[in-house]
């Protein structure tokens, strides 16, 4: 396979690899531009052949923001020291009591409510979307893996794990669960967010017990420069201010394309964090996830942008997970 080398002297390749597991596609792609992306996939789509996407180059505050910190179901550290592992031990056996996370979401209806119900959650990609116990969103971005916000699992106030944690996928109704509910086994986020508390750095992913993937699909992430204000976004999720359980679909152009957040005028409520905040392109057949819904405000609400250092770290959580 051809490389050449990209303006920071390291080897790019330059045509896309398509990466065909056997019943279940996982397809990766590094386009010739720098930008990189893991592409949606079904178990009925193939995308073509001609995915060529931006370079975008995102600057972290520091390495040590993005270290990895994990906990497993029993509270059990997996990265940070031993005084780390210990409070986390004390304050993760605490029950979650019913109420959103730290940070919900206002009702951030910006004007008339756009929101459409989904009843369809069957369908792909809303059968990879699911709403976890403690009253977030999450998406499937792999066999086994959701992709949600810092804030669904952290408490950044008080410096607490939440423990209802479990996955509903294409969950319609506060009964209806068409594949029921998945055990989360493990929760990484970065010590950006649960030590420096800097909301930059407000996205986490959990590990389930089994991989619902590669029978429902999962939806492709990436970073991109060249996000504009033309381009519409997607965000779908389980607003706290419509009927429990019930999955509800926002869309609409970007306000505003910054470093580290795109802000938006979609319609949401608390009960959304988490959302994969993403763009469709239906002559390529793609949905590619740019940012993670975390916060709302009055005249815009906001996602955490994935920049290219969270993109290889999600990458990399995958790939070890």
């Amino acid at each position: 396979m051809n490389t050449v080398l990209n303006r920071f002297g390291q080897l790019k390749l330059t045509t896309i690899l398509l990466t065909i597991l056997v019943g279940s596609p996982l397809i990766a792609a590094l386009a010739p531009t720098g930008e990189k992306a893991e592409f949606d996939q079904s178990t009925r789509f193939i995308p073509p052949e001609d995915l060529n996407l931006y370079d975008w180059g995102g600057y972290e505050a520091s390495d040590r923001s993005l270290e990895t910190v994990a906990i497993d179901r029993s509270g059990n550290l997996y990265e940070g020291t031993d005084e780390d592992a210990a409070l986390i031990r004390e304050t993760f056996s605490r029950e979650f009591k019913g109420k959103y996370p730290t940070y919900p979401l206002p009702p951030s209806v910006q004007g008339t409510d756009e929101r459409v119900q989904i009843k369809t959650t069957t369908l792909f990609p809303y059968r990879a979307i699911g709403r976890l116990d403690i009253g977030c969103t999450g998406t499937l971005i792999g066999p086994r893996h959701v992709l949600t916000a810092g804030h669904c699992i952290y408490n950044i106030r008080s410096d607490k794990w939440y423990k209802n944690l479990d996955f509903s996928p294409a969950q319609s109704d506060s009964e209806t669960k068409p594949w029921g509910s998945f055990k989360w086994t493990k929760a990484l986020t970065v010590k950006g967010y649960t030590e420096e508390h800097n909301r930059t750095f407000d996205y986490a992913l959990l590990i389930l017990d089994r991989n619902i993937g590669n029978d429902l699909g999962w939806v492709g992430f990436g970073f991109d420069n060249g996000l504009k204000e033309k381009h519409t976004i997607q965000i779908n999720g389980y607003p706290g201010d419509k009927p429990r359980g019930t999955l509800w679909h926002s869309d609409c152009n970007i306000h505003t394309s910054e470093e580290f957040w795109l802000r938006y005028v979609c319609d949401t409520a608390g009960g959304m964090s988490g959302s994969g905040v993403y763009i469709e392109n239906n002559q390529k057949h793609t949905r590619i996830i740019y940012a993670v819904h975390t916060y709302g405000g009055p005249s815009t609400n906001s996602g955490t942008r994935i920049t290219e250092k969270k993109f290889l770290q999600l990458r990399k959580w995958k790939a070890e997970n």
